[in-house]
């Protein structure tokens, strides 16, 4: 059965899930609830960063977003085990604020042969709305930033809850929608927060070093808020 979100839960249904647990994940572990790539159509490309590339793509009749890992990378065992461990870590979130997972397509042949993290569609990040040349006329709308601040407030203390850390939150991983709701997105640097997580000095160091916490630059015992 695809693992596709069929219809959103409601704030109590969100709030009463079990914590959530980040658990190791290899990429054999996804073939029960993989669909099929022949599934996807891919249309454009919207991104690109280390990991691979974001692609504007069509599953059936619902548009989405669709992240690949670049074309040298797709044997990559290290590779496709850090997608495959964003895939089940947000598999299991349902937020307003938090960026919603449709399901892993994975290649008729097999994951060495490709796979594609498959997301909801959304218009810009934080960082496109800020780099624009107009974003000066954008800057004056105080109130519109008041509610992307709260937005992705609520998102992270939904993750909070769910003891998940992100460890890379910017401008460029907060999507915009048409109405400018914003949601966390990008769960490939997160963790589950638990204590030797938060605590050993040789786990692996992630995030962009200028939205980085010292704590975490100096390898500091650090934990949720």
């Amino acid at each position: 059965e695809y693992a596709v979100l069929k219809s959103p839960r409601t704030d109590v249904e969100m709030y009463a899930m079990a914590q959530t647990q980040v658990k190791p994940v290899t990429p054999e572990d996804i073939t029960t609830k993989a669909i099929p790539m022949s599934e996807l159509t891919f249309i454009a490309q919207v991104g690109e960063g280390s990991f691979g590339t974001v692609w504007k793509a069509r599953f059936r009749t619902t548009w989405c977003a669709a992240k690949k890992l670049h074309a040298d990378e797709e044997r990559s065992r290290q590779m496709l085990q850090e997608l495959v461990q964003e895939f089940d870590v947000m598999l299991n979130l349902r937020h307003p604020n938090v960026l919603l997972t449709m399901g892993l397509a994975v290649h008729e042949s097999g994951w060495r042969e490709g796979v594609a993290l498959m997301m909801e569609l959304m218009e810009a990040s934080l960082l496109d709305v800020m780099r624009e040349p107009s974003f000066s006329a954008y800057a004056t709308w105080d109130a519109a930033f008041i509610s992307v601040a709260a937005d992705v407030s609520q998102g992270m203390a939904y993750l909070h809850y769910h003891d998940v850390l992100h460890r890379d939150l910017k401008p460029a991983n907060i999507l915009l929608d048409a109405q400018w709701i914003a949601k966390v997105a990008d769960f490939g640097n997160s963790m589950a927060a638990d204590a030797k997580a938060m605590t050993d000095p040789t786990a692996k160091l992630a995030g962009t070093p200028p939205y980085m916490a010292p704590e975490i630059i100096n390898t500091l015992k650090y934990d949720k808020p």
